[in-house]
């Protein structure tokens, strides 16, 4: 026979009051007023991104995600050229 738990109610407002306390709440959006702020903004998001694709090369979708943020910036005389291990070349327009 199998030994069977007991929780008391008390255990599981606790334990869910720990959980609670775990949950980290996301930044608030951001609003930007300037074009000093916008360029701030990309440079920083640029640098994110950048910096998680030299994490790890390999992981597709990190270089999709910035081609994608790339695109939606509406930067159009921006060019990228992402290499991957001088095999793969990858040139974005954006």
């Amino acid at each position: 026979m199998k030994n069977r738990i007991q929780i008391t109610a008390e255990q599981l407002l606790r334990e869910a009051k720990e959980k609670q306390l775990e949950y980290v709440a996301p930044p608030p959006k951001q609003k930007i007023s300037d074009p000093e702020e916008l360029a701030e903004y990309r440079m920083k998001k640029r640098k994110e991104m950048e910096d998680a694709i030299r994490k790890n090369r390999q992981k597709m979708v990190n270089w999709v995600k910035y081609a994608h943020w790339e695109e939606s910036q509406q930067e159009i005389q921006r060019k990228k050229i992402f290499t991957i291990d001088n095999t793969f070349e990858f040139f974005f327009v954006f």
